[in-house]
């Protein structure tokens, strides 16, 4: 081969790697925004009863509580708010105890925030000795992770709602964000 086309060859061959590399940058661009969380925030809320550490940089709104809940709001975090193309949410809702619920119970309050909810697993694990179950499912486009933890006399739960193809860089941070929880009334 001369010289000029071994040239040409590598011009061809730096431009498509550097193609490829743009390409991959750009694909997780948007799980950057949710890997990257920035400076934390503990939030406490009297109302629902609990605190949270969250990011500074999520936008926070108060919605309607969910079926069943006594309290006066929910509480919902954009997780990537400067991203269009994500959409992570975490919300924090309180109920009444009314004792330790079983699997029914919690899949009936799930059922009735999210019609059409299809259960993918199920489990219960202590969450700082206090009872924790975990329900993990879909609905057409959306993956959801709702934890609910019995505490005292209110039963917390904690969801993480986003699409398939960003569940994995967003559980990390829900993980921090459950970890965090603590009930006002212990």
């Amino acid at each position: 081969m001369t010289r000029t086309k071994t040239e040409h060859l590598l011009r061809h061959v730096a431009a498509l790697l550097l193609c490829v590399l743009l390409a991959g940058c750009l694909g997780n661009a948007g799980r950057q925004d949710i890997a990257d969380s920035g400076p934390k925030t503990l939030y406490f809320d009297a109302n629902l009863g609990l605190s949270l550490t969250v990011s500074g940089r999520w936008k926070r709104t108060f919605i309607i509580p969910p079926p069943e809940s006594t309290a006066p709001y929910a509480v919902r975090w954009d997780c990537a708010p400067n991203n269009g193309n994500i959409r992570v949410l975490i919300e924090a809702a309180a109920f009444p105890g009314r004792g330790r619920p079983d699997r029914e119970r919690l899949m009936q309050l799930l059922r009735r925030q999210l019609p059409g909810f299809e259960l993918t697993a199920f489990s219960e694990s202590p969450n700082r000795g206090r009872p924790q179950w975990e329900i993990l499912g879909h609905t057409g486009r959306s993956t959801f992770l709702v934890r609910y933890i019995l505490s005292g006399s209110r039963l917390y739960q904690l969801g993480l709602f986003t699409r398939p193809e960003d569940f994995d860089a967003a559980r990390s941070l829900f993980d921090e964000v459950t970890s965090s929880f603590s009930p006002l009334n212990d």
